[in-house]
């Protein structure tokens, strides 16, 4: 929904402040600037911390300066938040790694390929969404409520279960073990025996 807007916001804020062509395209590659110098610093950040830790502060700050760009001013403003909100964004690539870390095998493969089905999800609904605010409540609602999504992501993040072999590999098997054995629960099925052993490639 954050990539989709740009489609959006462009033609309507070329209206409205008179922008010359090259400014609203400035709106579109400033995203994917912030994003181009921020995907290896969550990368590591990730890699660090955890991937729980990561993918939730990248969710934070997409939430926290999407809501912001709402209240741009003037031009400047905008490009400035936009191009956050695309560093937030080059982020969101961890939700990918981490959900992999939880797939068996034999799904991983059509499980992650299936998450490409939520960007053409959220493209859908952000033009929705831009038909019914657009014309009554403008641009700005229209940036506020596309954050709602990522608000509601942020929210449940408590939830959220850091990867056991993360967790492994910094030397915290208690916790590994906590979340498998909370798995093989919710799946009704036994831990399996045996010793988690650090395998580094």
């Amino acid at each position: 929904m954050e990539m989709m807007i740009l489609s959006v916001l462009g033609p309507q804020l070329h209206c409205e402040w008179s922008l010359p062509g090259y400014q609203v395209a400035l709106i579109t590659s400033v995203v994917f600037i912030g994003m181009g110098f921020s995907s290896v610093a969550w990368g590591n950040v990730a890699d660090k911390y955890g991937r729980r830790v990561g993918l939730t502060v990248c969710m934070c700050w997409t939430l926290y300066y999407g809501l912001l760009s709402a209240f741009s001013p003037v031009y400047g403003w905008l490009l400035f938040l936009r191009g956050l909100v695309g560093f937030g964004i080059g982020g969101a690539p961890q939700s990918v790694t981490l959900y992999s870390e939880f797939l068996p095998v034999k799904a991983r493969g059509i499980c992650i390929m299936l998450i490409a089905a939520f960007w053409a999800i959220g493209a859908v609904f952000e033009v929705l969404l831009a038909l019914w605010v657009m014309p009554t409540l403008g641009w700005r609602w229209l940036l506020g409520l596309s954050a709602i999504p990522i608000g509601t992501f942020v929210s449940f993040c408590y939830w959220l279960p850091e990867s056991p072999r993360f967790d492994v590999l910094s030397g915290r098997r208690d916790k590994a073990m906590a979340t498998l054995t909370r798995i093989a629960r919710d799946n009704g099925k036994e831990m399996p025996r045996g010793t988690l052993i650090e395998y580094k490639q």
